[in-house]
């Protein structure tokens, strides 16, 4: 009888150890080597399950996670989850996480801050240099986090009668062009046309991303995975230990990049990217 018993607790003990397993789930719309490494080395930094799942098999057991990682706004279709399940956003930009608020609990914008381009563009030509940027309009340019800032003009493009008029008159105003993440802005049919204008008038473009800057960029600043990995884990830790979730916002951790062919093609001569990203976290208090 005793022995019977005993086996009895140990199935109990199994099945609630079954029922309320919880793993950080972390959800993609498609399986990607991207995808998987940002499950592997979150698991390693918070040194517990992390789970390559579907919105859809998330949402039929949300009982199974503590928390829910999201990659991207269009992984949150299929998504439905009850409140007490905290979803955290991340590769998603300012404006995609704006338009979505309400599915999520906190995020880690994708893009970096628009004042921190402008710091990385004063790094390279010095405080008393000016710059512009381009914005679709003035909606445009406050849900993408573009904010006033002194050596910084904005062209509204509604203002004007075409991009290119709006462009060219930037360009012959002032030393670089700094560029907003807007891919609707800078599509792949206007980033060409702006590259070329931009080179024509010996003018460059700083960011406003990696992609760009393999694109013809001369700089920008971006975080990689495992800067989204590092921030990533302190949002995890801090929401989950009961501490807080911290507020939506841009990754302190970043580095800096240089095309440094563009750079030769303008004549000019670039600072150390260690240097100038150890003087812009000092500029943002982070160091």
């Amino acid at each position: 009888m005793e022995a019977v018993i005993r086996m009895y607790l140990v199935l109990l003990l199994l099945l609630f150890a079954t029922t309320v397993r919880a793993d950080i789930a972390l959800i993609s719309d498609s399986v990607s080597p991207v995808a998987e490494k940002l499950r592997t080395l979150t698991a390693a930094s918070m040194m517990e399950p992390v789970v390559l799942t579907t919105a859809r098999e998330a949402s039929e057991n949300p009982g199974r996670f503590r928390a829910v990682v999201v990659m991207g706004s269009s992984a949150l279709k299929d998504l439905s989850l009850p409140d007490s399940v905290p979803v955290v956003g991340i590769f998603l930009s300012r404006k995609d996480y704006l338009g979505n608020a309400s599915s999520f609990t906190t995020g880690l914008f994708v893009e970096p801050p628009f004042a921190r381009q402008a710091r990385l563009g004063r790094a390279i030509y010095g405080s008393q240099s000016s710059f512009g940027a381009l914005v679709a309009d003035d909606h445009s340019a406050e849900v993408n986090g573009v904010i006033s800032i002194p050596d910084v003009s904005l062209y509204s493009l509604d203002k004007y009668d075409s991009l290119n008029q709006a462009l060219i008159r930037l360009l012959s105003e002032h030393q670089a062009l700094i560029g907003v993440y807007d891919p609707a802005l800078y599509s792949p049919d206007n980033i060409k046309n702006i590259l070329i204008t931009a080179y024509r008038h010996n003018r460059p473009l700083i960011g406003p991303s990696a992609a760009y800057l393999r694109a013809g960029a001369l700089a920008t600043t971006y975080s990689s995975i495992d800067d989204v990995v590092k921030r990533l884990s302190e949002i995890l830790i801090s929401g989950l230990s009961g501490t807080g979730w911290p507020p939506p916002d841009y990754n302190p951790y970043f580095r800096v990049g240089f095309n440094e062919q563009v750079g030769r093609s303008l004549n000019l001569i670039l600072p150390k990217a260690s240097d100038v990203e150890r003087t812009l976290r000092r500029q943002e208090g982070l160091e």
